[in-house]
């Protein structure tokens, strides 16, 4: 052992073949193959209602990225200038100006 990390030689490693596929991943990956179709139909559906409610920040927001999937996307992701939240987080404490003032046309 060599600072505190076990010396592994390749020969302890399984092949690349078939014994990477396990069936316990195979489980998790269905699973999150399931949760990422899931997160991607509350983006739309999300970016519906906000379309609904908020025509023209949802307009501005998909000229301001090019396009309505990264608008959705972007509504989603915690930024940094939210202090971690998202944009929809700010929506729904009654602060929709920050998110006006974020979208750069």
């Amino acid at each position: 052992m060599k600072s505190g990390v076990a010396d592994m030689s390749t020969d302890a490693l399984p092949s690349r073949g078939k014994a990477w596929a396990s069936p316990d991943f195979r489980g998790v990956t269905k699973r999150m193959a399931q949760i990422t179709e899931e997160r991607n139909r509350l983006l739309v559906d999300a970016f519906g209602v906000l379309e609904v409610h908020y025509d023209l920040l949802a307009q501005a927001l998909v000229q301001a990225t090019g396009g309505r999937g990264a608008a959705a996307r972007w509504m989603c992701a915690r930024q940094k200038a939210f202090g971690g939240q998202t944009a929809y987080d700010l929506i729904s404490e009654g602060d929709i100006d920050r998110v006006w003032d974020s979208i750069r046309i």
